[in-house]
């Protein structure tokens, strides 16, 4: 993951080429993601170790999957193994803290499972938030930053190249409004839906730029100038166009 953001900025900003395509040679010789054989997890050492503690609180093994975007839809048997883990670990729910909760709302927001990660959100609203909305067990700040941004993911996701409009909507959130979630490449989204169907979207682009934006199976192209706003439909079709 740092690799690839590294080479990803230098062909961005146009710097430190040389130093990119060290990175990108090293990178050669690291091991694969690899699905372990013993368990259809994610493999989560260069070995297929027997796991000392395999429901313990902490995924990372799944980095990959969130925050990273090295293990995508695109590779379904990623996918399928992430899950595999994520239930291996979902075993016991004892000992778990309020970041590990978070993260599992995150998890779950990618894979995508909006219903599972809601449920993430509920238990640790029940088990690791106190009167003030503050995470206990003692306070720990990623929990509180990892809900909330579990919460956007459920709602919005950009992180491969694509703006997807309620990626992870749980069944639970039938009817809802969201106003001034960011996208990647400074976009600002605002989205209304009912019976758990987008009514619209609204788009905003802060830069000149070419967005790909995409509801369930439909993907559409946007050409947009700075400072421009589209208003969508349900459909992703134009309704508005504010400049």
């Amino acid at each position: 993951e740092l690799f690839n953001n590294i080479q990803s900025a230098s062909s961005i900003l146009g710097v430190d080429k040389e130093f990119a395509g060290q990175l990108n040679s090293v990178q050669q010789n690291f091991p694969p993601i690899k699905v372990s054989k013993k368990y259809g997890g994610i493999q989560e050492w260069i070995e297929d170790y027997d796991e000392t503690e395999p429901q313990h609180r902490h995924f990372s093994p799944l980095f990959g999957l969130y925050p990273g975007t090295t293990i995508t839809k695109e590779n379904p048997l990623l996918i399928t193994a992430a899950n595999n883990t994520l239930n291996r670990r979902l075993v016991s729910q004892e000992d778990r803290a309020g970041w590990s909760w978070a993260w599992m709302i995150n998890l779950y927001a990618r894979l995508p499972n909006g219903d599972k990660a809601e449920d993430a959100l509920n238990q640790l609203l029940k088990r690791s938030t106190q009167n003030n909305l503050m995470n206990n067990e003692p306070f720990q700040i990623d929990g509180n930053f990892g809900a909330t941004a579990g919460i956007a993911e459920m709602l919005l996701q950009s992180q491969s190249g694509v703006i997807a409009l309620l990626p992870a909507l749980p069944a639970a959130w039938k009817n809802g409004e969201i106003i001034g979630l960011k996208a990647r490449g400074n976009v600002d989204i605002s989205m209304k839906w009912n019976d758990g169907e987008l009514v619209k979207a609204t788009i905003k682009s802060l830069n000149d730029t070419n967005l790909n934006v995409k509801y369930g199976l439909k993907t559409i192209k946007l050409r947009m100038k700075k400072n421009e706003t589209v208003e969508l439909n349900g459909m992703l079709k134009k309704v508005m166009i504010i400049k």
